[in-house]
């Protein structure tokens, strides 16, 4: 089972027949629409949660609005509009960018796939796959643009929050827009003015609550729902607004853990918070894979978006979650960036200078002995491929949504759909209102509420200690195969990394990568190795 949309238009004569033929799965949240007249067809996913929009009129919304109504909402969709008579296509998805949709226009047809792997492996059917060098660069400074480019040139994608329009008759892209009206959000901001940052923190819960409820109302019966457990904050407080709206039983908690993580996700902690609030409580201990013992070649993940966090710390969950039956899971991710919003409003309105901002700024905070050759330096910081890239402005920080995108793409290919609660425009208005002493930034926002919460989470908080060590293991249990890895560089080959200067910074016992105990050099290390590898089994060049 898994949630991967699958359509191919191959002429402008054949809609009806595309749309028969699409694949649609039901995936419990946004619901699965279809509705037509003579002149339209209307396809995909939506929901909102927003009483001025419903499925009911959804068909009639459309043909007087277009998306722009809609992108500009608390709604969740991905969404196929079909002009019959001007044999034209229009497909947006939503602003919180829930949706993977990317295409390709090759074999004269144009595809569209929900999940990278299937869309790349028929592409590499007719043709040879080429790298696309702004998103490989991006990729390696862990810079995520909410952008229409993937590593692979001849696929693209459609940005959050943006529409593409296609003409059917020549198949060809037309455009792709952004329908966001980023002005329009920070002035519905209503002032609040809040004497406490208790007063805050006793709105934040409710509004939580109200969003969540929101959306567990709308799920199909027939579909399990979990919800992530840590010993954390953010997912923990999405788990407690479920309990106290879910009858006892209509919903999951589940936790993982590694015993060479420390403390960061404590089994007890968990165990206690939800004997606490009477949650039903599934937890998986992933130690030995963890340890990277397995054979790497094998396990890595080849047809998924390349995003090495899957394997690492989603991989064995989702199966875990999968043997248990879940459908929908609930969780806490964009929290942080919920919290941090008072900071989001200048980077909203200048997505590409915040990119070039952000590449820099890492470029400089990497160690003078770099992994990356003084020729790739200056492609990091080349300013002309910034200009080149679409304005696709998010009111959500687009690192973080795009981000998260392969990962919601691994969790779907088993059939389970993740629920973000904290992406909710009410609730990042609401972020912005936080009444914070003088001097202090937003991206405390967080750590200065906490003590309101202690009744609800009276252990948790628990810092991240080892988070990193994963991705040492890596090194300490397989350096043949990172070995081998380097030895048939692609990177190398383009003149990005030096292959033997890493290996013999592997091969040194003494070098940062073993002594750092914030594992820094390993977590950046590790991604590098993961999209050579990656790029080799998939041929990519």
């Amino acid at each position: 089972m898994n949630n991967n949309v699958w359509l191919e238009v191959k002429s402008s004569n054949n809609i009806a027949a595309a749309v028969q033929d699409a694949v649609f799965p039901e995936i419990g949240l946004p619901h699965k629409t279809e509705q037509s007249d003579d002149d339209f067809i209307l396809i995909g996913y939506f929901t909102s949660f927003e009483d001025r929009f419903s499925r009911v009129n959804l068909l009639d919304e459309v043909k007087k609005w277009g998306f722009k109504r809609v992108t500009n909402s608390n709604s969740l969709f991905l969404l196929f509009f079909f002009d019959k008579r001007k044999q034209r296509l229009r497909v947006a998805v939503d602003q919180f960018l829930s949706f993977s949709c990317y295409f390709s226009i090759f074999e004269n047809k144009v595809v569209f796939s929900s999940a990278f792997g299937p869309i790349k492996n028929e592409l590499g059917k007719t043709q040879a796959l080429r790298i696309d060098t702004d998103f490989l660069l991006s990729h390696l400074l862990w810079e995520w643009p909410n952008n229409d480019h993937t590593l692979i040139g001849q696929i693209k994608m459609i940005p959050g929050g943006c529409q593409a329009s296609f003409d059917l008759k020549d198949l060809r892209l037309e455009s792709i827009q952004t329908l966001m009206d980023i002005d329009a959000f920070y002035d519905s901001i209503r002032p609040r003015n809040y004497a406490s940052l208790e007063q805050f923190s006793a709105d934040w819960l409710s509004l939580l609550t109200e969003v969540v409820e929101r959306r567990a109302s709308q799920i199909p019966k027939s579909f399990k729902i979990g919800c992530d457990i840590s010993s954390g904050f953010d997912c923990t407080l999405v788990s407690y607004c479920l309990s106290k709206i879910l009858p006892h039983g209509d919903f999951s908690g589940f936790s993982n853990h590694s015993k060479i993580m420390g403390d960061e996700n404590s089994p007890e902690v968990v165990k206690r918070f939800s004997l606490k609030h009477n949650i039903p409580l599934k937890q998986f201990d992933y130690t030995d894979h963890t340890l990277h013992l397995n054979n790497l070649d094998q396990n890595w993940l080849v047809d998924q978006a390349v995003n090495p966090f899957i394997y690492v710390h989603h991989k064995q969950y989702i199966n875990f979650l999968n043997e248990n039956g879940v459908r929908i899971l609930f969780t806490g991710e964009y929290g942080d960036e919920a919290y941090d919003m008072k900071n989001m409003e200048l980077f909203s309105r200048f997505p590409v200078q915040r990119g070039f901002f952000d590449s820099i700024v890492t470029l400089k905070r990497r160690k003078k002995e770099d992994f990356f050759t003084k020729n790739s330096q200056g492609l990091f910081s080349d300013q002309q491929r910034f200009k080149e890239r679409g304005y696709y402005p998010l009111i959500v920080p687009s690192k973080s949504a795009s981000c998260y995108l392969p990962v919601v793409e691994a969790y779907g290919s088993q059939g389970i759909n993740r629920i973000h609660p904290f992406s909710d425009t009410r609730i990042l208005a609401l972020s912005h209102e936080a009444p914070l002493p003088i001097g202090v930034e937003p991206d405390r926002t967080k750590e200065l509420i906490m003590p309101d919460f202690k009744t609800i989470m009276p252990e948790n908080y628990i810092s991240i200690s080892n988070a990193g060590e994963p991705f040492l293991q890596m090194f300490i249990n397989q350096k043949f195969f990172v070995k081998e890895v380097l030895s048939k560089s692609v990177l190398g080959s383009m003149g990005i990394i030096d292959p033997g200067l890493i290996t013999g910074y592997i091969n040194d016992p003494k070098s940062d990568l073993y002594n750092d105990k914030t594992y820094q050099r390993a977590m950046q290390l590790y991604p590098i190795i993961y999209l050579d590898w990656y790029l080799q089994r998939n041929n990519i060049g």
